[in-house]
């Protein structure tokens, strides 16, 4: 079985894109929103952003 949404042509940033298979920047184009996968990546920033604010603070 043939799973199209996580193919680099499903992902918003393909025409912006020079990479060739899926990267870590991947961001589905389905109509559905994807709730858990948005709050995953807000959580990643959020903790990089703190510790650069720590970093800086330091």
């Amino acid at each position: 079985m043939s799973n199209n949404k996580k193919m680099c042509v499903s992902c918003y940033w393909y025409e912006n894109c020079c990479g060739a298979e899926i990267c870590d920047e991947f961001t589905p184009l389905d109509d559905s929103l994807d709730e858990e996968y948005y709050a995953g990546i807000l959580k990643e920033n959020l903790e990089e952003y703190q510790s650069i604010v720590v970093e800086q603070q330091s």
